[in-house]
């Protein structure tokens, strides 16, 4: 009897402690049953999509899903997971209940019976977007002039070596054009370095709209 006391408290312990990491873990933690319905929802998930764990449990996973591609790699990942080939790692955009768009990483396992037969499939959810945001900023920044928004120094290098391997493989030339604007620092001397910024921008918004798209000013 005591034995079997001690086991009970270990077990009520053990559940104690999976209920508790379950409502406190960042991420979202959804489980679904072989038809692909949410039967699992817990606190995060319910902040990362915006749907209450009423709304959500009993529905397809197809509800988080905006169509288009990502329909197909949802439905893809599940068709992995169904063969029980292991856990899966897939990053796309879902739609939340508030009609944004986010960026989304899932980490998906197969949940199997004694006879490794699928019986369901855990999930863990991580919002991505905020930090696909920062990287792009970081990249956007590194390549451009922070001014007029152009392309730097470093980036028309790469586009331009880009541009004469290309015009060598099918023969083609590359025209390479250096402006300069007269008097400009007479504008900078007398009007004072915001109106030269100013006039700076709008000559780089000009020559873009001039140029063709696959070109670079």
């Amino acid at each position: 009897m005591t034995e079997r006391r001690k086991a009970e408290r270990a077990e009520l312990l053990a559940l104690q402690r999976l209920r508790l990491h379950l409502e406190r873990t960042p991420l979202g933690v959804i489980e679904w049953d072989t038809d692909f319905r949410i039967v699992t929802w817990n606190p995060s998930a319910e902040a990362i999509f915006g749907y209450a764990a009423a709304e959500s449990i009993g529905e397809s996973g197809y509800m988080l899903v905006q169509g288009g591609q990502d329909t197909e790699r949802m439905a893809a990942m599940w068709a992995e997971l169904q063969q029980a080939k292991g856990s899966t790692r897939v990053s796309m955009s879902n739609r939340t209940n508030r009609g944004e768009v986010i960026h989304t990483e899932w980490y998906n396992t197969p949940l199997v019976d004694n006879e490794n037969k699928v019986i369901g499939v855990a999930s863990l959810v991580q919002d991505i977007t905020e930090r696909l945001n920062t990287e792009r900023t970081i990249h956007y920044m590194a390549h451009h002039d922070a001014l007029t928004g152009l392309p730097n120094r470093r980036l028309m290098q790469d586009r331009l070596n880009q541009a004469i391997l290309q015009a060598r493989r099918h023969q083609k030339h590359v025209a390479l054009m250096f402006l300069d604007l007269d008097r400009f620092k007479l504008v900078n001397d007398t009007l004072g370095h915001e109106t030269g910024d100013y006039v700076l921008r709008d000559i780089a918004k000009r020559l873009a709209k001039t140029v063709r798209e696959g070109d670079t000013v």
